[in-house]
């Protein structure tokens, strides 16, 4: 199991069509944004934002 931007998950979605085939390409793609397979600003915007952060509650 996995988040699917692997090389390998990847390689299967340049197959498919979706990006150049890079990981970070895959996520551009998944968050809707630009796919251009490099890291430009909107891309980081996305990563850093709080929003998609998961919550791990300490036990």
């Amino acid at each position: 199991m996995g988040l699917g931007f692997t090389q390998e998950a990847t390689t299967r979605k340049l197959d498919e069509g979706v990006g150049d085939g890079s990981p970070l390409a895959a996520y551009q793609k998944s968050r809707g944004l630009a796919v251009t397979g490099k890291f430009d600003e909107d891309t980081l915007y996305a990563i850093t934002d709080p929003q998609e952060w998961r919550v791990i509650e300490e036990k």
